[in-house]
């Protein structure tokens, strides 16, 4: 389950989708999630293991969404809000701290939309 925002409190409920990113369904843009990996059940604990090829797939009241990593790197936690800029095509970007036990750096997987729902 994904809520809404990326707060402190939000994130204690599980992973949160950026407010301003956009959502699966839109069509274009960039869905932005972020979540823990160590405390707070640890949604994104193995997120470290995600390789470029790799599918993710969102499930919402609209359908699935498949989505195929293209991109995984590390970046300094200063500056890493680059990440949730929008794209023309639909993307997801997943954040979440690293190294494990460490807020220094964030861990980045980037993927391109491959499969949606047909429009209505």
């Amino acid at each position: 389950m994904v809520v809404q925002g990326t707060d402190y409190e939000d994130l204690k409920r599980g992973p949160g989708h950026y407010t301003g990113t956009a959502d699966p369904w839109d069509g274009s843009g960039r869905v932005g999630i972020a979540g823990h990996r160590t405390t707070y059940q640890a949604p994104f604990n193995d997120l470290g293991e995600v390789r470029v090829g790799d599918t993710v797939t969102l499930f919402t009241a609209y359908g699935r969404y498949d989505y195929e990593v293209t991109r995984t790197f590390v970046i300094p936690s200063d500056g890493s809000g680059y990440v949730l800029d929008q794209t023309q095509r639909p993307t997801l970007v997943l954040t979440t701290c690293h190294p494990k036990y460490s807020s220094a750096q964030r861990l980045i997987v980037e993927a391109d939309l491959v499969s949606a729902p047909e429009p209505s």
